[in-house]
């Protein structure tokens, strides 16, 4: 399809642009053409990166293809911001909305003995976290930074980084951090939230919650951190040098990028 096109053109740069608007499973190409699809360098899960021209295509056939994991589909919704897929996608299979995702992603991991705190959160990944109950505020409030942090994280800690990509488990994390920081009524565990990220970003060796987590979320984090400079937050010990001395570790951690 690549050389027909290329011999009726004479320029391959407008065989790929007229490709690219078609499905990528339609499209028969050999190891030569593979090139001008697909990039030598593997990104997120593993997976090999598109060219530019290709990667609205790529991702979309990533995230309605029935054998896609949950993780690389939420990714690809992410990666699709900028034009996002409608309810059909044009190559004909359904579209899977992202707060659907990361609810089925939710079920693998919540605790049948937390039911308030199971369905706060996830009206947080529906987000419809306004909507909470006072009992589920309630209940988040007492046991969010104590128990679900470290719970959610504690699946991060042994598998490979590639297969924790998959599972989707950074994005839920992701979603959750950035949907209770930004709730007015979370307001009295905000400056808890931000010292396990910074204790967490500390103890990151592998560089695992930085890839999956604070770098597809980073301008949510940016927003963490203006919130956090805004007013004088209650720490403890309850004195200025404590807020300073966070404020100054999450600035250290959010725009460090050398990894």
């Amino acid at each position: 399809m690549f050389a027909l096109l290329d011999e009726r053109t004479h320029c391959s740069d407008v065989t790929d642009l007229t490709l690219s608007f078609l499905p990528i499973r339609w499209l028969d190409f050999a190891g030569s053409d593979r090139t001008r699809v697909y990039r030598s360098s593997r990104g997120f899960g593993g997976l090999l990166e598109p060219t530019l021209v290709f990667r609205e295509s790529v991702w979309h056939d990533r995230l309605t293809h029935e054998d896609t994991s949950v993780g690389v589909k939420l990714t690809a919704h992410r990666r699709l911001r900028a034009s996002p897929p409608r309810g059909e996608a044009d190559n004909g299979r359904p579209v899977p909305t992202r707060s659907s995702l990361l609810v089925q992603v939710f079920s693998l991991v919540k605790l049948p003995s937390h039911a308030l705190c199971n369905s706060g959160l996830t009206r947080i990944l529906q987000n419809k976290g306004e909507e909470a109950s006072d009992n589920e505020i309630e209940y988040l409030l007492s046991h969010f930074s104590s128990f679900w942090l470290p719970h959610l994280y504690s699946y991060f800690q042994d598998a490979p980084s590639p297969t924790v990509a998959h599972t989707g488990l950074g994005e839920v994390l992701g979603e959750i951090l950035c949907g209770t920081t930004f709730m007015p009524r979370l307001d009295v565990i905000f400056v808890d939230t931000v010292k396990w990220i910074c204790s967490t970003l500390e103890s990151d060796s592998e560089r695992r919650f930085r890839k999956l987590v604070l770098e597809p979320f980073r301008s949510s984090f940016e927003r963490i951190f203006i919130k956090l400079e805004a007013k004088e937050w209650p720490v403890s010990p309850n004195t200025q040098e404590a807020l300073t001395l966070l404020r100054r570790s999450f600035r250290e951690h959010l725009f460090n990028r050398s990894f």
